[in-house]
Formats: structure tokens, sequence, C-alpha cells
């Protein structure tokens, strides 16, 4: 009668892991995503206690996006938290900055930075 229960409690358990649906809904005419034309920075946090870097952007297509620089990263967030510490912003922006860091690194589409720092 035990190996009864724990057969059915075992069963009972693994059902909502096996069980899950592999189906998927495709669309009969696929939706064409807006194209990106536009990025605007959100969110930059210089954890110092972590020693990390986290950027949150959105797009002009209703997207948001968020990567963070940490030990494990090239740069890593220190790195950039140093060089930013030390950075003469009054020749680029932080904002500028960011954003061509991202690009230079891959994260984003490469671009320009149009516009006066406010």
């Amino acid at each position: 009668m035990k190996i009864v229960r724990y057969a059915l409690l075992v069963a009972l358990v693994l059902l909502p892991i096996v069980g899950q649906a592999q189906e998927k809904y495709a669309l009969t005419t696929p939706q064409a995503r807006t194209s990106v034309a536009e990025i605007q920075i959100r969110l930059v946090v210089l954890n110092w206690e972590t020693q990390s870097v986290t950027v949150s952007w959105k797009d002009n297509a209703g997207g948001e996006f968020s990567h963070t620089y940490a030990s494990n990263t090239t740069p890593t967030g220190r790195t950039l938290m140093v060089a930013l510490n030390r950075a003469d912003l009054t020749t680029r922006s932080l904002y500028k900055r960011v954003l061509e860091r991202l690009a230079a690194d891959g994260v984003i589409a490469p671009g320009t930075v149009t516009g006066a720092p406010e």
C-alpha cells in the first residue's frame, strides 16, 4: 500500500512537468515589427558594492532592454566605473559615452548621438 501511495505521489508531482503543452500558435500572416530607429536610455546604475554597471533602454518600437557589465564581462563594471569617474564629461556627455559603449560592444546596433546634452 505504501508503494502505491508513493507511486501516486511521484506521478502527481511529475505530471505538471511532463504534461506541459508543446503546442505553438502560428499566425497565418506574420506580423511585421516596427523598425527600430531610435534608442533612449532609461536608467544607468553604478553599483559600487557589486562593481557593476547596468544600463536600461527602450526603443521606438516599444522594446525594453538592459545590459549589465560585471566582473565577468569585458570590459568589467569596475573598469567602466573608474573610467566614468575620471572622465571629462564636458567634451562628451555621459549619455553619449554610454550609448557609444553599448554600440562598441555590439549590445546595440551602430548609430549616432544627435542633439545637445541637458
